[in-house]
């Protein structure tokens, strides 16, 4: 084996363990020798993604496809980073690239399809996942992003088919958990989205939205102070936003710890200055002074 395909592999092992920074440290080796070496290009691109550093990975992918033009993957993976950014347009336009020299690469209308959701074209991002899912049935992903799709055409039982498709191809797929939840809560069916929030959140516990609505579904069962534990913890994750803070200021008043409730409402009032809050702090102060 060549020096650079030994450097490669050993990149590609160092990716697959998170140790993004190693591979990157070898991609860069490989590219010190070998400045054209598109591959090494693309997947320093994918390392650099996986850290967020996505201004960083767009550069990357632009060198592969400076010398490579007929790289799908690196247009796909370039797709993804703009969406990334909030790019939606471009995005949409490099996917096309990767689909018009590859029409069956899963992958690229699969990101085409995150993309629409980007710019709220929903059915058209149902379509794309469709054609992700008529080539590759068995991805986890397109179908838990076909039910996001879905959720925001307000199809909220054909949603939980699709998160649940998700989930019996990837049973540790965290994501289609808390998207399964979400939509168990806007169907008010209380107990089965706290199941599947704790599910979530098994797997991964510093998801703070989960934290979050697994708190309002508690809340919606009087369950207060559960549901005070879960808005504590999503504050604590940094989930520091108006409606945290009001939901756990409500949670205190309901259990009777009026002073602390209205610390809660304070806290919210300093990012947001709503009618609910103030409402529920005057409620709050009217039964501190009984």
């Amino acid at each position: 084996m060549k020096e650079a395909d030994s450097l490669f592999e050993q990149a590609l092992r160092f990716h697959a363990e998170e140790r993004y920074e190693e591979a990157i440290a070898t991609y860069d080796r490989i590219l010190q020798n070998k400045p054209s070496a598109h591959r090494a290009w693309n997947h320093r691109g994918l390392a650099l993604a996986d850290l967020e550093f996505y201004e960083e990975a767009l550069v990357s992918y632009d060198q592969a496809l400076r010398h490579k033009p007929t790289y799908p993957e690196a247009w796909s993976n370039r797709g993804d980073c703009l969406a990334a950014l909030g790019r939606y347009k471009k995005a949409i336009a490099s996917f096309d690239k990767a689909l018009e020299l590859e029409p069956t690469y899963f992958e690229a209308w699969n990101g085409r399809g995150v993309a629409l959701l980007g710019i709220e074209q929903y059915e058209e991002a149902i379509a794309n996942f469709d054609k992700a899912l008529a080539f590759a049935p068995d991805d986890c992903e397109a179908w838990n992003n076909r039910g996001i799709a879905l959720i925001s055409c307000n199809q909220f039982k054909e949603a939980l088919i699709n998160f649940d498709q998700a989930l019996r191809l990837e049973p540790d797929y965290y994501q289609a958990y808390s998207n399964k939840a979400n939509v168990l809560l806007l169907l008010q069916r209380f107990e089965e989205a706290i199941a599947s929030f704790d599910r979530a959140l098994q797997l991964e516990p510093s998801d703070a939205n989960s934290w979050h609505n697994r708190g309002m579904a508690l809340a919606s069962l009087q369950r207060n102070a559960e549901a005070f534990n879960s808005f504590d913890r999503a504050l604590q994750l940094g989930f520091s936003t108006p409606e945290v803070w009001h939901n756990r200021g409500m949670m205190l008043a309901n259990l009777g710890h009026h002073q602390e409730a209205i610390a809660s409402y304070d806290r919210a009032l300093e990012q947001a200055d709503h009618f609910d809050i103030w409402h529920h702090r005057g409620m709050a102060l009217i039964r501190l002074e009984r």
